[in-house]
């Protein structure tokens, strides 16, 4: 009886297992879950074994009279028992005799007819549930072979759905299935939970190695593999669906794009949301994407469901960097030459943003309040003439002849192996003095070899006298070579050689969707417009432009308190926040609001804007909204200088516009004179309007006495001009006129929405006057 009742108890342990590893499957699915799938059936089998073993020796050892008697050795009832158990699965069996065959035998050996009827009650629910797990394998089975069938039956999943199975797209499907977080997306919930992975043109291809590996690491992480084309899979009962266009040919993604945004409401007729993340290089791409989505949002009215975002996979990664290791790095160091000296190897697309990047990050105020020199020398194989003409059609303000306002910047013609290096350095000691390295050059070995070159470079310029020391970063696709590099470099002396850039890494979670900077650069965005997530996310210019103020949010901080910042003996950046200390630094503020002004104009600039004339300005202008994205203009584009505080407002008797009356002040510097200057150019275009707030001027000036900080400045624009429409009466367009756009005071408040700053700076509050 004693082997008979410790079958009794371990049927239950392993029923309880299997469905332990079933709520692992459901919770968590991948290739690891998978086999928690198979786990949990195995112990669900072994459960009704056990439970079919015990009645089986419990009939055996039945007196030889009995009618019951079953006349069975050991082997055949352990043979008996697995036939029986997996006839249960099939419901080709007889429940009730082995359900009052074990309640007979928990009676004998217990004695208590309460725990007989348990155990009964709890094989009742086994023998419902075995038909249950039965079918599961069984559809299991048909959906490998019909993975139709299984894309039927995950209809009310979220789909991730790619447009090609290749290399980078199984890397992100697999960081997808690591992911255990939720993922903040297009509109404000999260998408988390159980995800179904799908990619299209999947075809089996038996001669081609490389693609039946990657078929089996897509079914490794639980994805549905179809034949088909993205543009032609139509996905019934799904409320949100993302497509991730992959194609090895980033051309054929805009086609893609085009071809998925005139569908998408036959392919897709009962999705709430759809998000397509474009992957391209192509500077025509943010163009294509918005015209699409705008076209599309117009004729869907008030859903606005479509949000085409195009991934610049080599930007994310550029900015992660920066954040991480910024450009300031080698300034900790106090007596280090005060200057950003930075050096770029290759011409490729990691190599362009960089520069691109490092125009706008690289500025930087020293402890006394001056700004640090920025320099940047771009070497490249065969000549950069190329990369050159690139850059100046991208960025077309910027000068190239090292002449520019905010960096200078050279370029080299180098050879990368034998005594090219050599030759260059020799040639150009400058480069002796460059403090940040970024080098991506064709290939993972050529990149390690230069790297090490340069190490031992600097390290020996560093031994002969020159102070600080330079930190460098080389690009390795391959992770496990990545992983490696970073591992050996951290036994040597100086930890400031690093590793960046594997395809992995580009192609995870964190650089595709950048989760963190984007939901930071949002609450950066809040100060300029109520737009909610959703409009934040199809607005590139916004987006990519908060962004940019939150990568450089360290560069403040360092140039408020570089105290704050220390580098470990790994090269990694720590910083140690004082609160104190930080508030102490406020009287700083003013020359900070004018490096945020800087840094501004460095990224706007490097997108290719320019500020335009007075009579361009009037010719282009629609609304109160004096930019164009279209024509690259924005007369923000002005020096503004520290030492100044932003225009204020005055509601003396009879002059209650105060300082916003005078047209031009000479003591002011250009962004003061061009909100001035503005405002007036839009009561003249708008005299309707400003009559309404003359002939409401008591009320306009009582509402705004109460939304003004200490100093005169309102404390929130909108917030503002809401209340005037609310309590004076007056349209918007009077509000905006009576509370005009002061630009210098968003450089200000850009200092308070970055994170860090929003712990060390109080917020204003309204003060009544």
């Amino acid at each position: 009886m004693m082997l008979q009742g410790f079958l009794l108890v371990l049927c239950m342990a392993l029923f309880c297992g299997a469905m332990w590893q079933f709520v692992q499957h459901v919770r968590h699915q991948g290739e690891a879950t998978s086999r928690t799938a198979v786990l949990g059936v195995l112990l669900f089998y072994l459960g009704v074994l056990a439970v079919r073993l015990a009645a089986n020796l419990y009939l055996i050892g039945l007196p030889a009279g009995d009618p019951n008697h079953l006349p069975l050795n050991g082997w055949e009832a352990v043979m008996d028992s697995a036939v029986h158990a997996m006839q249960t699965f099939s419901t080709d069996e007889d429940y009730t005799l082995y359900l009052t065959t074990a309640k007979e035998l928990c009676l004998a050996i217990t004695g208590s007819q309460l725990a007989a009827d348990l155990l009964g009650g709890f094989l009742a629910v086994q023998n419902l549930l075995a038909p249950v797990v039965g079918g599961a394998i069984l559809l299991s089975l048909l959906s490998n072979l019909f993975p139709g069938l299984k894309l039927f039956f995950q209809r009310g999943r979220v789909k991730f759905v790619f447009s090609e199975l290749n290399e980078r797209s199984v890397l992100l499907a697999e960081a997808l299935r690591r992911y255990e977080g939720s993922l903040g997306l297009v509109g404000e919930e999260k998408v988390s939970g159980p995800k179904c992975i799908v990619f299209t043109d999947a075809y089996v291809d038996l001669e081609n190695e490389q693609r039946a590996e990657l078929l089996q690491r897509a079914r490794a992480v639980g994805a549905i593999c179809l034949e088909e084309d993205v543009t032609s899979l139509k996905l019934r009962g799904t409320k949100r669906v993302l497509y991730f266009l992959m194609d090895e040919e980033e051309r054929a993604n805009l086609d893609t794009a085009i071809a998925l945004a005139e569908k998408i409401d036959e392919l897709c007729a009962e999705t709430d949301g759809v998000d397509v993340l474009l992957f391209s290089r192509d500077a025509n791409a943010s163009s294509v994407a918005a015209r699409l989505q705008d076209k599309h949002n117009k004729q869907d009215g008030s859903r606005a469901r479509l949000v085409i975002k195009v991934v610049r996979d080599h930007m994310a990664m550029v900015y992660r960097l920066l954040e991480d290791r910024p450009l300031f790095l080698p300034l900790l160091d106090p007596e280090a030459e005060r200057k950003i000296s930075l050096l770029v190897l290759g011409d490729g697309p990691a190599s362009r943003e960089m520069i691109r990047a490092a125009y706008w990050c690289g500025q930087v105020l020293d402890a006394d309040g001056s700004n640090v020199p920025l320099e940047i020398h771009v070497a490249a194989p065969g000549g950069c003439d190329d990369l050159r003409s690139e850059l100046a059609m991208a960025m077309p303000g910027v000068r190239m002849d090292g002449t520019d306002p905010y960096a200078a910047i050279y370029f080299y013609d180098c050879g990368v192996r034998g005594a090219g290096l050599e030759k260059l350095f020799r040639e150009t000691p400058a480069l002796e003095g460059c403090n940040y390295v970024f080098c991506a050059l064709e290939g993972d070995s050529l990149n390690m070899d230069v790297a090490l070159w340069l190490r031992r470079r600097y390290d020996l310029i560093h031994l002969t006298g020159r102070r600080g020391r330079t930190f460098i970063h080389y690009m390795v696709e391959d992770h496990y070579l990545c992983s490696d590099q970073n591992a050996s470099n951290a036994s040597g002396d100086w930890k400031g050689c690093v590793a960046f850039g594997s395809l992995r890494d580009r192609y995870s979670v964190d650089n595709v969707f950048v989760p963190v900077l984007e939901h930071n650069a949002y609450e950066v965005n809040k100060h300029h417009g109520p737009d909610d997530w959703r409009k934040f996310q199809q607005n590139e210019y916004k987006r990519l432009s908060s962004v940019a103020n939150v990568v450089h949010s360290r560069s403040k901080v360092f140039s408020r308190m570089p105290e704050a910042f220390s580098v470990d003996e790994t090269g990694a950046l720590h910083l140690n926040w004082d609160d104190e200390a930080m508030r102490a630094g406020v009287t700083r503020d003013a020359a900070l609001a004018c490096l945020e002004h800087r840094r501004w104009n460095a990224y706007t600039i490097s997108i290719g804007f320019r500020c335009p004339t007075w009579d361009e300005l009037n010719a282009y202008m629609a609304g109160t909204d004096a930019k164009s994205e279209a024509l690259r203009l924005h007369p923000c584009l002005v020096e503004s200088h520290p030492g100044k505080w932003h225009i204020r407002q005055s509601l003396g008797e009879g002059d209650w516009q105060g300082e916003w009356a005078f047209e031009q002040v000479t003591d002011r510097d250009e962004l003061d004179n061009f909100s001035l200057r503005f405002n007036q150019l839009l009561r003249s275009r708008y005299p309707d309007a400003w009559q309404e707030v003359l002939d409401h001027e008591a009320q306009v000036a009582a509402v705004i006495a109460g939304h003004l900080n200490e100093d005169g400045t309102v404390v929130e624009m909108f917030a503002c001009r809401d209340a005037l429409c609310a309590e004076a009466g007056i349209s918007y367009r009077a509000a905006e006129l009576a509370v005009p756009t002061d630009y210098k005071r968003w450089d200000y408040d850009m200092l308070i929405n970055i994170p860090e700053f929003a712990r060390a700076i109080p917020v204003p509050t309204a003060q009544a006057r």
